[in-house]
């Protein structure tokens, strides 16, 4: 699958970039029922190798997550790890599945207290590879302002990723383990 970016790779306001792509159909894992709603679990396990952004000070490193194809889908942020080129988050997140929804994204940022933050790199999970059971992935962070730095230190996050189906009489959600901020 071939991405192109299109928007301001440098605002965690904005989500990082807007991104385009070819439309692919998520299908339904073979042991759910016609009528259950799907939903995409993430857990952000940790981030390896990532570039010092900043002169003085190691990064301070956060993720932001979300789906793409329904802006009513919630954002997500980790919390901060400050000072580790290494973070480990550990921070659990759910989203309900809707047609045309492919991509999951996870961006990772350096947070800055006097400047705006940086992002160090993107990362993309296609939904329509993923199956029922849940999988570790270990995916490389990209930015085309930093492809030399990212390249160089082989910058990488660590995710868990699945689907999982609720029958429609089913309402109540499964609430997520941690206390991750909800945007």
């Amino acid at each position: 699958m071939m991405l192109e970016a299109t928007g301001n790779l440098n605002s965690p306001d904005s989500r990082g970039a807007q991104w385009a792509w070819s439309a692919v159909e998520l299908s339904r894992p073979p042991s759910s029922p016609a009528n259950a709603e799907m939903y995409v679990t993430l857990t952000v396990l940790s981030a390896s190798n990532l570039p010092k952004m900043d002169v003085l000070r190691k990064c301070d490193g956060y993720c932001m997550v979300y789906v793409d194809g329904n802006t009513l889908q919630p954002t997500y942020r980790t919390e901060t790890v400050v000072g580790s080129l290494n973070p480990e988050w550990n921070s659990s997140f759910e989203w309900q599945l809707y047609p045309g929804m492919t991509i999951l994204t996870v961006a990772v940022w350096d947070r800055d207290n006097l400047t705006a933050d940086d992002l160090i790199g993107t990362a993309f999970v296609d939904l329509s590879d993923l199956s029922s059971s849940e999988v570790e992935m270990k995916l490389d962070l990209k930015n085309p302002l930093l492809r030399k730095k990212l390249t160089a230190c082989k910058s990488s996050v660590l995710v868990k990723v699945g689907l999982r189906s609720s029958s429609v009489h089913d309402i109540a959600s499964r609430p997520m383990a941690d206390s991750s901020i909800r945007m």
